[in-house]
């Protein structure tokens, strides 16, 4: 196979790639602390490779040049997976389910653990919080839908934790909210995020300890937003309206990139 024969072949490849990566990057913006400098290093990288693949079709292709192409195609699928392990959601052992494997008593039996840890334990330390954790009323059977609330219900048992660890006074209200994508006609796209919506209430150091918590370790939580409000007849009091996600990282990545 000759130069231009395999430019011909695997150029969509290359713009996919490159492409693919460029919008992952733009998706994770609602995504803080989770990249900081290895996401202006990687969009240099892109920027770098695509100025070079231009001037390779302008001008023609040797062996060198195609062995950089390769070498391009090889750095940035490693950018994109390490990018990902970063990003997503890493669940606990205890949470996580095979793929299309997810059984309605495996949610429920979750279910039933957290709660039996969690409210008896705010309940020694003061804390009032939602008795549903956001659960829907009605369990999900679907197996997709299971995987993603037994996810969130991680995410919750972490955050209330915390919470009951810091004394924060009150958590009135939980709420879990799939992906709209999930069972819509275009589908989740590049980046799938299950929203946890909180309401916390309490002093304010104490809400400010949790939410700097979950920004703690290896993989700190995905925030979406946060809106904190003081108590005006309490000045070292507040609430925080917090929404976190779980998010999931479409694999392989596609994007529609004009070849």
């Amino acid at each position: 196979m000759d130069l231009e024969e395999y430019w011909q072949e695997n150029k969509s490849f290359v713009a996919q790639v490159a492409g693919g990566l460029l919008v992952f990057l733009i998706g994770l913006a609602i995504v803080q602390k989770t990249v900081g400098s290895e996401f202006r290093s990687v969009r240099r990288e892109i920027n770098s490779a695509e100025s070079k693949l231009r001037k390779l079709k302008s001008d023609g292709y040797d062996r060198s040049a195609l062995d950089k192409i390769k070498a391009d195609h090889e750095g940035l699928n490693l950018a994109v997976a390490s990018l990902r392990e970063r990003v997503r959601f890493q669940p606990r052992e205890d949470f996580r389910a095979e793929p299309g494997r997810a059984t309605p008593s495996t949610y429920l039996s979750a279910v039933t653990e957290v709660r039996e840890r969690l409210l008896p334990a705010a309940g020694r330390r003061g804390v009032t919080i939602d008795p549903t954790l956001g659960l829907p009323e009605l369990s999900p059977t679907r197996p997709d839908e299971i995987e993603r609330h037994l996810e969130a219900l991680d995410l919750i048992e972490r955050v209330l934790s915390l919470c009951i660890e810091e004394g924060v006074r009150d958590v009135p209200r939980l709420r879990i909210r799939l992906d709209p994508g999930l069972r819509g006609r275009k589908g989740v796209g590049l980046i799938e995020r299950t929203k946890i919506e909180l309401d916390l209430r309490g002093e304010n150091a104490a809400i400010l300890r949790v939410l700097a918590r979950t920004q703690r370790g290896q993989h700190p939580l995905a925030v979406e937003s946060i809106e904190m409000d003081a108590n005006r007849q309490r000045p070292d009091e507040a609430r925080a309206q917090v929404t976190l996600l779980t998010p999931r990282i479409a694999t392989p990545i596609e994007a529609d990139v004009e070849s």
